[in-house]
């Protein structure tokens, strides 16, 4: 693999997301969309039941990765 696209790798994160909805828990109310992420390849993974907490997670993923120096240079 070459040095240019072993730096794309190393930048790059992939996530599966799996959502499901789960039937509104009295009369009147909403449906319930709750989800599983997976971070690859560390196999970090959170259950959610709203987006904010996937977007956290993402974001405490991402925002390690932003402080580490590039082992390019």
């Amino acid at each position: 693999m070459s040095t240019e696209l072993g730096s794309a790798y190393s930048s790059s994160h992939s996530f599966v997301i799996r959502l499901w909805r789960e039937n509104a828990p009295a009369a009147g109310q909403s449906a319930i969309w709750r989800g599983h992420i997976i971070h690859f390849p560390d196999q970090r993974d959170r259950h959610f039941d709203d987006l904010e907490e996937v977007c956290r997670f993402i974001e405490s993923v991402l925002e390690p990765a932003a402080t580490e120096p590039d082992s390019d240079l």
